[in-house]
């Protein structure tokens, strides 16, 4: 026995990637397929789906009708494009967004649909029209956009780039899901109405990982170095895939993933850090904390109370200095500041700020240089963590580091694809660790 009408549409909605953006676009959306009318009712909040029978066309409250051929839709083959014409529920047009919506849902799988739906049909189905652009570069090919109003009464501030099919593949989500486009995902965070503060912290944490060419991936987790954000108790951001709304959304004729910014309290990052991301989010999403959170806010029961770290020794003349954050490595980051900062090449390395990763026993440390170019953050990761790949890694001799006693051995692996300045970090990073001036 063949499928219904209804059995049909919804087995041809179920392939589709377009199937949560049609759940949150339309709220009653009739169909007529030769003598049979239905209509598909949805609420945008719960993303929830479900036929009835219509009993009166002329009587219906729809947005519009989808007029499908029945014969075609009850012998629909899975790869196979399904025809149809959106016709005014009354007087006025359908809306170009809707119809589009619609089209796109019942298309093959695999279609190729333009890089500018991404924005124009997706996010403004997602997030609304109300959008204003934060941050864009001056080839307009990433961009940090604002929507106001984008979701359950917050703004969304939202990348648009990153998922480009010209930007390299990250080895995280090419794991996850073999159909993911460019780097494989947009970074997304909630923000309250008009509030500035976390989608300044986006743009600025775009602004960095573009220059470096590195990515923020689920996971990981962001330390604003002790410190929090203006009139708020936020000293970092979770990196997490969302739990409240879509993770996935279609972009050409692959998909991307949304991977948000969970802002958090300095105890419950150095949480974090100190057990896993993904158990801390597990935490907060049990005290009601899951995708966004007040600013304003105590640490969640559960979390350890946060542990300043020691005091950080004077700054050398000349040198910069390392932030200290981690307590479990403190003793190796100060060995290794001493080393680096007394070094006569510090300060060409400061003002190169090529990207590096330290390797140090079982620790991971990547060396960044803050916007005044003043001050290096050690930023500690799991040594076999993808980010590792893309940067110049010196493996440090631990023992020889922390006896303090002479020249450092060194050992530096070049990333796959070296910047044209690797050849100078190389000779400033050799000199830094033989106590030598570095000539380049």
């Amino acid at each position: 026995m063949g499928r219904t009408v209804v059995e049909s549409l919804g087995h041809a909605i179920k392939r589709s990637d377009y199937r949560a953006l049609l759940a949150r676009g339309v709220t009653a959306l009739g169909f007529l397929a030769d003598d049979e009318a239905v209509i598909l009712r949805s609420d945008p909040e719960t993303m929830r789906m479900k036929f009835e029978p219509c009993a009166s066309i002329r009587d219906a409250k729809v947005q519009a009708w989808a007029v499908v051929d029945k014969r075609k839709l009850l012998a629909l083959d899975e790869r196979a494009s399904l025809p149809i014409e959106m016709r005014p529920a009354g007087s006025t047009p359908v809306p170009t967004k809707l119809a589009r919506l619609v089209q796109r849902t019942f298309q093959a799988p695999g279609f190729e649909a333009p890089l500018t739906e991404r924005r124009d049909l997706v996010y403004a189905t997602m997030f609304g029209d109300d959008v204003s652009v934060l941050l864009g570069s001056k080839s307009g090919t990433l961009e940090v956009l604002r929507y106001r109003n984008g979701l359950r009464g917050l703004d969304v501030a939202v990348t648009s780039g990153i998922s480009n099919p010209e930007r390299a593949p990250t080895e995280f989500f090419r794991n996850l899901d073999p159909r993911a486009m460019g780097a494989g995902y947009e970074l997304i965070a909630l923000c309250e109405p008009g509030d500035t503060r976390v989608s300044d912290q986006l743009g600025a944490m775009v602004r960095v990982s573009a220059s470096r060419a590195e990515h923020l991936l689920p996971s990981e987790w962001v330390w604003l170095n002790g410190e929090c954000l203006a009139d708020s108790d936020i000293g970092g951001f979770l990196i997490l895939a969302p739990t409240t709304f879509p993770e996935v959304f279609p972009v050409g004729n692959g998909l991307a993933h949304f991977t948000l910014l969970l802002p958090v309290t300095m105890a419950e990052v150095q949480y974090a850090r100190r057990t896993r991301v993904l158990e801390v989010a597990k935490l907060l999403a049990s005290h009601g904390i899951r995708d966004t959170g007040p600013l304003r806010r105590a640490s969640v029961p559960g979390v350890p109370p946060y542990e300043p770290p020691p005091p950080e020794p004077p700054e050398p003349e000349g040198g910069g200095l390392l932030d200290m954050f981690n307590d479990e490595t403190t003793r190796v980051l100060g060995a290794l500041q001493r080393v680096m900062t007394r070094a006569p090449s510090f300060q060409a390395l400061v003002a190169l700020a090529p990207p590096v990763v330290f390797f140090i026993g079982e620790h991971a440390f990547d060396f960044d240089v803050d916007s005044a170019g003043t001050k290096i953050a050690m930023t500690s990761h799991d040594p076999r963590h993808p980010r590792a790949s893309a940067r110049v890694r010196v493996h440090v001799d631990r023992n020889v580091l922390l006896g303090g006693q002479g020249p450092v051995p060194i050992r530096i692996e070049l990333p796959q694809n070296p910047g044209r300045d690797v050849a100078t970090a190389v000779a400033l990073l050799s000199a830094c660790f033989s106590n030598e001036t570095a000539t380049h």
